[in-house]
């Protein structure tokens, strides 16, 4: 990239949409995530019924899926370390660009179950790298430039991404059910190589100089010995995540099969959080600015549990759409500001602290799917959803504990 497509240090670098759009690198890395994200969103949401209606196995077989992203827990933590290490995190962007499709094309063609579980391990658990290198990259050139208060404008390119969910859900279930899931899988991996053509113009060395925030959360210094705050607040954040899984596994099959939506309204119910998402995250990087992002995450999570209180509740389409609107404030804000804030508690490995913190989202992927599996047996539809209710307080209690013992450490 050449100094053209970067302002000059002397321009405030606000972060707003406009300007993201402006700077080729920015807007590059914008579409790669957006389509990354579509292809993702198109599929996942649809995976519990493909299980089920293709494969023919169990509901509760069917969430023990998620348990395979317990795999991609130590390869994030594997390539973060590697990729601050490399000159540039490019090559490990493309690679994982390049093999998670592979995945998705054996996953169309897959008939057991036992295969599916290899697919997710060797394949899918890659998934991850891709996105948490590239806003890493972002970072990289943000430092490299000068720009210490970066914030603002990595939460604002992390819309791309959530516009991607937006879109994928709907076209992803339309596509699926009109087409098939085999095909939609199909297309799913092609999106991925797709995603690549942006980031072929990237030309962003690693940060030669790491930018301590002026005041983070933990209050130490980063060191390599300083990393247990940040296991401890991706570890709230993996707690309030879980019920994602369980919201993704069982609320399509809940809406086909005891509120007989169709298609077209079950598509639309799970496209509204992510819609309502892309409304949010900017809100959230005003609030972040004024407050602090450990505090708006902190109070978003609470908004998850009355979200998650929505769907126990049921009943209705309208409860449902109630149920995404408020669990959507705590994804607008925990995804984008907690990679901002798993960076400032270990500022001396940002690729490291944004792989291992998408990996953990990852892995509570596999805690929710063991939670539901156990669980939706006994408890039914649309009762489980108490237990992300739950989930949510619990993790609200830890964030705060955690800021609660960051004060007292930094006095």
């Amino acid at each position: 990239m050449t100094a053209a497509d970067h302002p000059s240090p002397s321009l405030p670098l606000t972060g707003n949409p406009a300007q993201v759009w402006r700077l080729p690198f920015y807007r590059n890395a914008a579409i790669s995530l957006f389509l990354s994200g579509m292809g993702i969103s198109a599929a996942q949401p649809l995976l519990t019924l493909f299980f089920v209606n293709e494969l023919g196995v169990s509901l509760s077989v069917a969430s023990l899926y998620f348990l395979t992203a317990f795999a991609s827990l130590p390869v994030s933590i594997l390539l973060g370390r590697v990729s601050d290490r490399l000159p540039s995190r490019l090559p490990l962007i493309r690679i994982a660009g390049l093999w998670v499709p592979v995945g998705w094309v054996l996953m169309a063609v897959a008939q057991q179950m036992w295969m599916v579980f290899a697919i997710a391990i060797i394949w899918l658990s890659v998934s991850s790298t891709m996105n948490a290198q590239t806003f890493a990259a972002v970072r990289d050139d943000l430092i490299n430039r000068g720009y210490a208060n970066h914030g603002r404008l990595i939460t604002n390119i992390r819309v791309a991404w959530a516009l991607g969910w937006v879109l994928g859900p709907m076209l992803g279930t339309w596509f699926g059910m009109s087409v098939g899931m085999r095909p939609l899988f199909l297309l799913t991996a092609a999106l991925f190589p797709i995603s690549l053509l942006p980031t072929l113009r990237f030309r962003i060395p690693r940060a030669s100089v790491t930018v301590t925030p002026a005041s983070t959360v933990a209050g130490e210094t980063p060191t390599r010995e300083s990393a247990m705050p940040l296991y401890l607040f991706i570890g709230c954040c993996i707690i309030a995540m879980s019920g994602e899984t369980l919201k993704w596994s069982f609320l399509p099959v809940y809406m086909e099969q005891s509120l007989d939506a169709p298609s077209w309204l079950r598509g639309a119910v799970i496209s509204t959080h992510p819609f309502m998402e892309v409304s949010l995250i900017p809100l959230g990087g005003l609030l972040a600015e004024r407050l602090g992002g450990y505090r708006v995450i902190l109070v978003s999570v609470l908004f998850g549990a009355i979200g998650y209180l929505m769907f126990a509740i049921g009943g209705s389409i309208g409860i449902l759409f109630l149920g995404q609107f408020f669990s959507a404030i705590m994804l607008a804000t925990l995804l984008p500001l907690g990679m901002a804030v798993a960076t400032e508690f270990y500022p001396s490995g940002p690729g490291y602290a944004a792989s291992v913190f998408l990996s953990g989202l990852g892995l509570a992927s596999s805690i929710g799917g063991l939670i539901g599996s156990t669980s939706v047996r006994w408890m039914g539809l649309p009762e489980v959803f108490l237990l992300p209710t739950f989930t949510c307080l619990i993790a609200a209690l830890g964030l705060f504990a955690l800021r609660a013992r960051s004060a007292t450490a930094r006095s």
